[in-house]
């Protein structure tokens, strides 16, 4: 349960009038009902409001651990369906976790670099989208963001008006039997390719 998604969409569209004109191609790639995994680049900490807009149903997201600090910031997250994932090494319980999100039928969404990536900054894939996509039987639907490093550029606290694109991609089923870190990787290059 996700009990501020819906007012939180709502903020989303009035902002979206004022600061980011929004485009959103693609969107018929939602299942209406089920789990599946968002997958998206990330380029500006404003790609997950914006990411769950564009999906257009309760998703759920990791976030670092230090974001929930702060008690009334940490209700908040978690109160738009955010619950925290430690940066460093491999986080066991935060996996579970995802897994009990996807086996209960709720979507996920996942930045499959694990951090913002700027510019033309080379980075690869995390195994994690992989390893959960097979163990949970769930499909990835890969998504591109654009405009976001410009509505919300790192280290900002404010947002300035540009627009925004979000080009949602087909469903990809993937195998059991292809290793975690080929399945990261071709997400990746398949949210790169999105037109």
């Amino acid at each position: 349960m996700i009990p501020l998604y819906w007012p939180a969409y709502a903020v989303i569209s009035v902002a979206n009038l004022f600061f980011f004109p929004l485009t959103i191609r693609g969107r018929e790639h939602i299942p209406p009902t089920g789990a599946f995994i968002a997958a998206c680049n990330h380029i500006s900490n404003f790609d997950p409001p914006l990411v769950s807009y564009a999906v257009g149903r309760p998703i759920y997201h990791i976030a670092k651990k230090s974001l929930f600090a702060n008690r009334v910031f940490g209700f908040l997250l978690a109160s738009v369906g955010a619950f925290p994932i430690k940066r460093e090494g491999s986080d066991v319980s935060a996996m579970r976790e995802c897994l009990r999100k996807l086996k209960s039928g709720q979507p996920l969404a996942l930045f499959p670099t694990g951090t913002r990536v700027v510019g033309d900054e080379a980075i690869s894939a995390k195994a994690g989208v992989g390893f959960l996509a097979v163990k949970a039987g769930v499909p990835i639907i890969p998504i591109q963001i654009s405009g976001t490093d410009q509505v919300m550029p790192k280290g900002s606290k404010r947002l300035y008006k540009h627009p925004v694109t979000i080009i949602i991609g087909e469903p990809i089923h993937v195998g059991r039997n292809v290793k975690y870190e080929e399945i990261a990787a071709d997400i990746l290059q398949k949210i790169t390719d999105l037109k």
